[in-house]
């Protein structure tokens, strides 16, 4: 299987044990609004929000309308195209992963995505499905908050700027939607937010003409460890959600004692957030930094897609 996407697969199968210490209580007040890291802005004129920050009729990029535009990481032999929406009855933000050779959207290639949801207070992952775009593919759903844990806690509303929001995160990768495990995994996940973070893009027109651009914008990082704490861990995926961009407009995947040579790919701009979470021996295995923004082509809907499956949104 190809490292994209690869500790997906590592956590969905590895089982991560032991305690941890118990998630304090939240602060009385809300530090942010979640779902605006969820999500593609769109201006009423069809034009891109973070480039015509402006405009005054503004819109989630949803299922239903066309999706007028995606982001990819053009890397020559990997490029992953992804495209978010909001599902129809709002009740999931999707980011979709598509990869070479075919590039438009077709999950029995492999094709899939993550799927995120927001009960009011926490944002989780409902379900992921990922592959490497040659028929490889693995797909589950990140089970537990309705079986006495939280299942893929990604961050909340009380993710604040002023240092780590943490928690014990306790879920179990499962090919059952109702699956309620007699144990869960045990996973450290933090959250942060940065504000004003350098977004570099790079923007592709249908004719090919590029142009590029940083915009700082607030985003959040957030970590989820394969341990019940970080520095028992050796293996780590970081998200970086940017507002009114969409979710995982940077991923990493960070190990100790990596069995081959790293892939380790860099990305432009981003910088302070982008490093190793401690000086004990993390190693950068893959990065995909989702900073092309191209015109979508084909035109199509989400809906049209077919994905994510009804029984997504857990």
């Amino acid at each position: 299987m190809s490292s994209l996407r690869s500790l997906f697969c590592l956590l969905l199968l590895t089982s991560c044990g032991g305690g941890g210490s118990v998630t304090p209580p939240p602060p009385p007040q809300a530090t942010i609004d979640p779902r605006a890291f969820l999500y593609t802005r769109i201006c009423g004129d069809g034009s891109l929000w973070v480039l015509n920050q402006g405009c005054q009729y503004q819109v989630a990029q949803g299922a239903t309308p066309v999706v007028t535009w995606r982001y990819d990481w053009a890397h020559p032999d990997q490029a992953q195209v992804q495209n978010t929406y909001v599902l129809d009855d709002g009740s999931g933000w999707v980011a979709t992963f598509s990869y070479p050779p075919h590039l438009a959207f077709d999950a029995a290639n492999g094709d899939g995505g993550d799927v995120f949801v927001y009960d009011g207070e926490t944002v989780r992952i409902s379900y992921t499905q990922n592959g490497d775009g040659r028929g490889g593919t693995a797909a589950g759903w990140w089970v537990g908050a309705r079986c006495g844990g939280t299942g893929w806690v990604s961050f909340d509303k009380y993710t604040g700027d002023q240092g780590w929001r943490e928690w014990l995160a306790k879920l179990r990768g499962a090919t059952d939607p109702q699956a309620c495990p007699s144990s869960l995994d045990s996973a450290y996940t933090r959250a942060r937010v940065v504000r004003g973070l350098p977004v570099y893009l790079v923007l592709q027109d249908l004719l090919g003409n590029v142009t590029t651009r940083t915009v700082p914008l607030d985003a959040v990082v957030t970590e989820h460890y394969a341990g019940p704490t970080l520095a028992g861990a050796t293996q780590m995926e970081r998200q970086v959600h940017v507002a009114n961009v969409g979710p995982s407009v940077y991923w990493e995947a960070w190990v100790k004692n990596p069995p081959e040579q790293p892939a380790a790919y860099q990305c432009p701009g981003a910088e302070g957030w982008n490093g190793p979470p401690d000086g004990s021996g993390w190693v950068l295995w893959d990065r995909r930094c989702r900073t092309v923004v191209r015109t979508a082509d084909p035109v199509i809907t989400g809906d049209q897609w077919g994905w994510p499956p009804p029984d997504a949104v857990r």
